[in-house]
């Protein structure tokens, strides 16, 4: 009788271990084989990945089993140390900038074609002629902030002109930055009593590694600082969260969204020392670069000019098309901008209406002081989640790497949404691919479809939680 049973347990770690076997090799196709604009290069191996991948985190893990899947995750970017971005061409841009830097020019003042026809040395002009026609946004000033900027300038100096060599010396940079993010998510895990494996959801995820570790895109960095700032948030150290959630933001300026989360009333002191450390470094970092109004030129042309993959700015911006409503569909942007903001607005004033009345009721049953009454005792990781879905619907642009960052706080609140969008969005691939460029709308219809779909099963489940 107990043979069938050491059978069955002999075909799950067979199965197992063929899993790993699809999703490794796969995740390799996607580093080093697939090419922007061959979209079946991109989406065969991505479904297999994923596919494996949602498979392995199903599947119930002992603690060996998790380290087990991590050390995958960090042989893959290491892997990924080696393969070229064939996905994304920012890797140009990011070259250029460095380029610049190093030679005492602020990328910030010209665009690429002004810096062409200015009087820079000879050398210089034709080492940039060479990587400009891979630029994706010539025309734009830089919009990378201030921590990129340091990369690209450190990348520089290592590798020189050799843009195979500053990609490497970038993609090690970030190998830190995901063992470091690794360490983090470790104690979160731990201070927030969740098991570990929640860890394998975001680190053995094939657009993690794809889009950040294999095409250098600094979501990584944003969500390394940001996670480092909620770990000293609830160990109540609130000057050095205050330190890395200006990381954060001088990363990529989306986490400036979350800042209200953070703030302690432990007591008016704790909470200027975190202001106070997120304003001196943002703008002290930001002052290195921006100068005026004009230095900002490049985030307003990106801002107004660019949509790609978006849920209700693009039909909005068609249906003001079609109907000859040009002076609103100039200002798409300011009113899906306005909406969220709106929403935003709404949703930290019931937060903050929630915990000061919950504050209250403390202060009436007990004999604690106010101003030694923490009213947030832990990080609303749920809130989080929706304040930057809604950003994500009402955003002109929805990249697939944008999605690293909410699948991040998706481990600690919506793991089930999160995972679902990042299996969906890579098909917006198809966009780059002329053979089925036509296609994309049908694409992002059934994308946006699924994810509603998917939204509704998990409000559905929440609800049918609360009411057990």
């Amino acid at each position: 009788m107990p043979k069938p049973a050491e059978e069955d347990n002999l075909l799950k770690v067979r199965l197992g271990y063929l899993l790993l076997v699809v999703y490794f090799t796969s995740q390799i196709s996607l580093l080093f084989i697939s090419r922007q604009q061959n979209f079946i290069s991109i989406l065969l191996p991505y479904v297999l990945a994923f596919g494996s991948y949602v498979l392995l985190i199903r599947k119930e893990l002992n603690i060996s089993s998790v380290y087990f899947l991590l050390k995958i995750g960090i042989v893959l970017r290491l892997l990924a140390v080696f393969a070229f971005p064939h996905l994304s061409d920012d890797v140009y841009r990011y070259w250029w900038d460095g380029t610049l830097l190093s030679n005492g020019i602020n990328p910030f003042s010209f665009t690429p074609a002004e810096i062409l026809n200015s009087t820079i040395s000879p050398d210089l002009r034709q080492s940039l002629a060479q990587v400009f026609p891979n630029l994706n946004s010539p025309e734009y000033r830089t919009v990378y902030p201030g921590f990129s900027q340091l990369l690209f300038y450190l990348g520089v100096l290592i590798s020189g002109k050799n843009l195979y060599l500053f990609s490497i010396a970038l993609k090690l940079f970030f190998l830190i930055g995901d063992i470091l993010l690794l360490y983090v998510v470790h104690n979160l895990t731990r201070k927030l009593n969740l098991p570990l494996s929640l860890s394998v959801i975001y680190f053995l995820n094939p657009l993690v590694i794809t889009e950040l570790s294999g095409n250098l895109h600094f979501e990584l960095w944003l969500i390394l600082f940001f996670g480092w700032s909620v770990l000293y948030f609830l160990e109540n150290k609130y000057l050095k969260s205050g330190i890395f959630l200006g990381l954060s933001i001088i990363s990529k300026i989306t986490t400036a969204f979350f800042t209200p989360l953070l703030l302690s009333a432990k007591s008016l002191k704790q909470t200027v020392y975190f202001i106070l450390a997120c304003l001196i470094l943002f703008i002290g970092t930001q002052v290195l670069f921006i100068k005026d109004l004009q230095h900002l030129q490049g985030y307003f042309l990106y801002i107004r000019q660019f949509e790609f993959n978006s849920m209700i700015y693009g039909p909005l911006e068609q249906y003001f098309i079609h109907h000859n409503l040009w002076v609103l569909k100039s200002k798409t942007g300011m009113i899906t901008g306005g909406i969220f903001l709106s929403i935003y607005t709404w949703m930290i004033g019931y937060h903050f209406y929630k915990v000061f009345k919950k504050s209250s009721l403390v202060r009436e049953v007990g004999s604690q002081p106010f101003h030694l009454i923490n009213l947030n005792s832990s990080f609303n990781f749920q809130l989080a989640w929706w304040i930057f879905f809604a950003y994500l619907l009402l955003s002109s642009t929805v990249h697939p790497w944008y999605l690293a960052t909410l699948l991040f706080i998706g481990v600690f609140s919506y793991p089930f949404i999160s995972i679902v969008w990042t299996g969906l969005i890579m098909t917006s691939y198809i966009h780059y691919d002329v053979r089925y460029e036509a296609y994309f709308n049908v694409v992002k219809i059934l994308e946006y479809s699924v994810l509603l779909l998917s939204l509704a099963f998990t409000l559905f489940n929440q609800q049918k939680r609360i009411s057990r």
